[in-house]
């Protein structure tokens, strides 16, 4: 049988000890590479040894088998769940299924329910629970941000961290580089994330495509690469663009045959392709510890996307040193890095846990190497050393880019930092200030009465860089 680590029989004493105190529906938080499918085989062990039949709940064709072949490895009698191919044994102690399968079908009586992703809540979801009532749930996720969660489970369990497993040698160090960010001036945002259409139309239009291929030429050191795009035409423009420069390179999305999708996966892991591009199909579930470069080329206001991203290229791997990330999206500054971001409480009111991110963590790139570095760092491995002046909140273009910006995307600026302002209940003049030194010129004057908007991230991302060029400005003084 396959030995468990310290952080996974940790998880499974500490959902115990839950169970005992009440929380029948505990959600177990354990990072990307650190064995959760593993862990929940070990758990439905236990639960057979009580007589119990565990019911395994995944979201997505691929992760059935994959689940599948863990429960049997520990030696587990498994049915499988999932449309035409679904295997039923007549003794089985635990059942792989598909939601969509079991929406349909049903389910035999289980004894415990383990809903794999569970940050990937669908209604099907909510009417099993519902179903269910009585039977106590472990829910599994490396990311536990999605709002409502709160209120399906109502304990968290966090065995160990990235930065934990790092330091354990189970997970590589991420280094990352923000060598450009696009202009995302008039994408709209719906859902809580940028417009896809709209992202990918001007992400294809040259604003970083040219770039990410010489970038990864520089920087990437020939490194197994997945590239995450914005959609199915953006990984494919992607994915031409670095063949035209003599690098294999492939596409993979959701829509695709699925043999054929997993021959392309199967080649990439046995080296024959360097530069692998999709969209959303090798953000979970996607196991190839090979890759160690990820370029970032689409731009999300997701935290959750954004963690399950760089996940992929953290496991081990022999001669794997570090995990490399390319960011073209801007994402690791608005996000940070995922050894930095701490699971936060839960939100009574929202019903959901927030990540947290200390104030000394938020990164910026080396205005020299692009390197990103923790706002606190003084000098940069690369030998540059921020001195007056010469922060990132300085550097024409890096900001704002007044050249690209309309009148009507700085007049909307101002606006959200007028909200900004009353959100940190700062006056109008706070506002006004943060405006000019960003864009190095004063508010219009026909815009004395203009109404607050609510800031989006990139605003707060403006108004924190000048912040934090003022302080070094005065430390410096």
């Amino acid at each position: 049988m396959i030995e468990l680590r310290e952080h996974q029989r940790n998880g499974i004493q500490t959902l115990r000890e839950g169970f005992r105190k009440g929380y029948d529906r505990q959600l177990l938080v354990m990072p990307t590479g650190s064995g959760k499918t593993l862990t929940a085989a070990h758990i439905a062990l236990a639960a057979r040894d009580r007589g119990r039949l565990t019911a395994f709940i995944v979201d997505r064709i691929e992760l059935a088998a994959q689940a599948a072949e863990t429960m049997r490895a520990v030696g587990l009698r498994c049915s499988v769940l999932q449309g035409a191919n679904s295997q039923m044994e007549s003794e089985h102690e635990v059942l792989v299924g598909s939601i969509q399968t079991i929406a349909r079908r049903g389910l035999p009586d289980p004894g415990l329910l383990i809903i794999d992703e569970a940050h990937v809540l669908h209604r099907a979801h909510a009417d099993l629970l519902e179903g269910y009532s009585e039977v106590p749930v472990v829910g599994l996720t490396a990311t536990p941000y999605t709002t409502g969660l709160g209120r399906c489970f109502s304990n968290i369990v966090l065995p160990a961290t990235i930065a934990q497993l790092v330091a354990r040698g189970f997970l590589v160090p991420a280094v990352a580089y923000g060598p450009s960010r696009p202009d995302l001036t008039g994408i709209d945002v719906r859902g809580g994330d940028y417009v896809v259409a709209q992202l990918s139309a001007r992400l294809r239009g040259g604003a970083i495509t040219a770039d990410i291929v010489s970038t990864w030429q520089r920087l990437g050191d020939a490194r197994s690469t997945l590239a995450f795009c914005a959609d199915i035409e953006h990984a494919r423009v992607v994915a031409e663009s670095f063949a035209a420069a003599g690098i294999p390179a492939d596409h993979v999305h959701g829509y695709q045959d699925l043999k054929q999708r997993r021959e392309t996966i199967e080649r990439f892991k046995r080296g024959e392709i360097r530069v692998l591009a999709s969209v959303a199909c090798l953000s979970t579930g996607f196991d190839a510890p090979i890759a160690s470069c990820a370029v970032l080329a689409r731009p999300t206001r997701s935290l959750t996307l954004h963690i399950q991203q760089i996940g992929r290229v953290l496991r081990p791997h022999p001669g794997k040193r570090d995990a490399l990330i390319l960011d073209h999206a801007g994402n690791v500054e608005m996000h940070g890095m995922p050894e930095d971001i701490a699971i936060g409480q839960l939100d009574e009111e929202s019903k959901t846990w927030r990540a947290r991110l200390p104030d000394s963590k938020w990164l910026e790139p080396c205005p020299h190497c692009s390197k990103m570095l923790a706002a606190h760092v003084r000098q940069c491995s690369c030998g540059f050393r921020p001195t007056r002046g010469n922060r990132i909140g300085v550097r024409d273009g890096a900001l704002v880019r007044i050249d690209e910006m309309t009148r009507a995307s700085l007049r909307r600026l101002f606006q959200e930092l007028l909200g900004l302002a009353s959100d940190l209940d700062r006056d109008r003049g706070w506002a006004e200030w943060i405006y000019r030194e960003a864009v190095r010129q004063a508010p219009a004057k026909s815009w004395e009465n203009l109404a607050p908007l609510a800031p989006s991230e990139e605003t707060k991302r403006i108004a924190r860089a000048v912040r934090l060029r003022y302080a070094d400005e005065r430390r410096a003084a």
